[in-house]
């Protein structure tokens, strides 16, 4: 079988050249993590009747780090926060997918080179994503290990509450309730406002013909 391919590449790997079978999924211990949204964006790979994962708590390593040691009989995690613990299961499932469900026998060791790791997005040109877009990008944000999902917004295109009177009724816009709620994989929402120049409108009240005025 094929060395599956671990993006971003861990920073230690080891493969010993056995395989194990994992296509009945993986079973997570309880309360493992700690948010809704971080079992969606990982799938349905992770079940209740799959292969049991043990997973044990350590400050020996660093931030958002972890420990995967894969066995023929036993699969652990060291992990040293929630962050980590979801990076781990993120690699496992990525070899879960390429091997079709088997994997190999190792130990992988990773942790982040920089603690800010994001994607940013123009909702403010062309067509406005949909809200299910965003959450199929988010997600895979999250499957790259990102944390951080910007929206760069000009004009009327993310929805401020202190600005209603600004929007008109048709208008395209994204709201935060509608993002935050699949702000996965240990992803934070930023939004990125150009309040210099293409904003002026917002913040000045002189808006082009046939808008209407700030109240």
């Amino acid at each position: 079988m094929k060395t599956p391919v671990l993006l971003p590449a861990p920073k230690s790997v080891f493969f010993s050249g056995c395989f194990t079978d994992v296509s009945s999924g993986i079973r997570l211990p309880e309360g493992i993590l700690s948010e809704p949204s971080e079992s969606a964006a990982l799938g349905s790979f992770f079940r209740r009747d799959g292969r049991e994962l043990s997973a044990e708590f350590s400050r020996s390593i660093g931030k958002e780090s972890y420990i995967l040691d894969v066995g023929e009989e036993k699969i652990s995690v060291t992990y040293a926060d929630t962050a980590g613990c979801f990076y781990a299961l993120v690699t496992l499932r990525q070899m879960a997918e390429q091997g079709e469900g088997m994997i190999p026998c190792g130990k992988i060791s990773d942790g982040p080179d920089f603690a800010a790791r994001g994607l940013m997005l123009d909702i403010s040109r062309n067509k406005i994503p949909s809200t299910k877009t965003l959450k199929k990008i988010i997600d895979y944000a999250a499957s790259l290990k990102l944390n951080q999902f910007q929206l760069y917004v000009e004009g009327k295109s993310f929805f401020y509450p202190s600005l209603k009177s600004f929007y008109e009724t048709d208008c395209d816009i994204v709201t935060a309730e509608e993002v935050a709620c699949r702000m996965s994989g240990r992803i934070f929402l930023l939004r990125r406002t150009d309040a210099a120049f293409h904003a002026r409108s917002v913040f000045t009240g002189k808006l082009g013909a046939g808008q209407k005025t700030i109240g």
